[in-house]
């Protein structure tokens, strides 16, 4: 099925701010404690409760769970293939395809291939785009049928999937000021922002780049600007907005939050990336560093992820967990690992 959107904006000039990322290697992070995989999880009481998640290497990508015992066992319901487009295509029927397989619905019991900010709330339907193409793709998971709606030609990117619709800003090799709202009901693409560089959206809440004076501020000689080193969370029914943490001489990015609501941010710089929890303004939080080498960051987490028992982040060997006692490796798979979802 195919809908048609209104034109009522033109492609946004692209604010170039982005930072390579390197491929990961045998690196521990810093401050992280290695533990054997037998761990407690809990699970907002549900004894058998189990934690899925993916690792990555040139050769593809393999799903896992990891039980309250700290057994950890491959799923090949979540093998996908890789194509020659580089989206990624499921072994498992009905077939889904996507830009990333980084996510296990918990509702159809599916492994998906996009990052849960392109899930819908109730996990029945996914969506991607494919870069400089004229359509938002919307996936039905339980039967794989794809609706296409059409958007002006641009590298649209998926910020957040709500009950009305889905928000979007312009992401190539940087991410473009402004942010837009696709009505999956009218099939109206309405623009919400204009002059925000936008890099995360959830609960109408949008976090937002700009560059602090007061503070260092890293040069692109690519974007010939300065990189961003402030992030800022602006209210989208208010438009209050609240200056949140500065990151002096490198780039912060809000990966997830604990269960009340806290950011956990990545503050990518030139000789370290920083994983970070600011529960308040400028109250940050060290919760793990990763060196950067000439090809960028040993490692680059994708999400966080909260459960009762802590926050679930990735790794370049294995999956971690953020607790009150630390930072500590659960699950050791000896390659690049992201969280797919809290215990389920």
């Amino acid at each position: 099925m195919t809908v048609k959107v209104p034109t009522l904006l033109a492609a946004s000039v692209l604010m170039l701010a982005g930072c390579s990322i390197g491929s990961a290697g045998p690196y521990h992070p810093s401050g992280a404690r290695a533990t054997t995989p037998g761990v407690a999880i809990t699970g907002a009481g549900r004894a058998s409760c189990r934690v899925p998640f993916v690792s990555s290497d040139s050769t593809g990508v393999t799903a896992y769970w990891m039980a309250q015992d700290g057994t950890v066992s491959e799923d090949p319901t979540g093998r996908f293939g890789r194509r020659s487009d580089n989206f990624y295509q499921s072994a498992t029927t009905p077939v889904l395809v996507g830009p990333n397989p980084l996510y296990y619905d918990s509702a159809q019991r599916r492994w998906l291939p996009a990052g849960r900010e392109s899930v819908s709330p109730d996990g029945s339907q996914y969506a991607y785009v494919k870069p400089f193409t004229t359509t938002v793709q919307v996936v039905t998971v339980a039967t794989g049928q794809e609706s296409s709606y059409l958007v002006p030609r641009g590298p649209w990117h998926i910020l957040d999937f709500t009950a009305e619709g889905l928000y979007l800003n312009q992401e190539w090799e940087g991410v473009g000021a402004g942010l837009w709202k696709l009505d999956l009901r009218t099939t109206q693409l309405r623009k919400v922002l204009s002059d925000p560089t936008v890099t995360f959206v959830t609960d109408e809440t949008a976090w937002v780049w700009d560059v602090d004076p007061s503070a260092p501020a890293s040069f692109s000689a690519f974007a010939g600007a300065n990189m961003p080193n402030r992030i800022s969370r602006l209210d989208l029914r208010s438009g209050v907005l609240t200056n949140w943490v500065t990151t002096a001489d490198a780039v912060p990015n809000v990966i997830g939050f604990d269960l009340n609501g806290r950011p956990f941010i990545v503050a990518n710089g030139q000789q370290e990336s920083a994983v970070e929890l600011v529960p308040a303004p400028n109250q940050v939080v060290n919760v793990t560093t990763y060196r950067v080498g000439p090809g960028g960051p040993v490692f680059q987490p994708h999400t966080a992820i909260a459960d009762e028992s802590g926050e679930w982040l990735g790794g370049p060997d294995g999956l971690y967990r953020y607790d009150a006692s630390g930072f500590h490796r659960v699950a050791a798979t000896g390659k690049a690992t992201d969280p797919a979802n809290r215990c389920v």
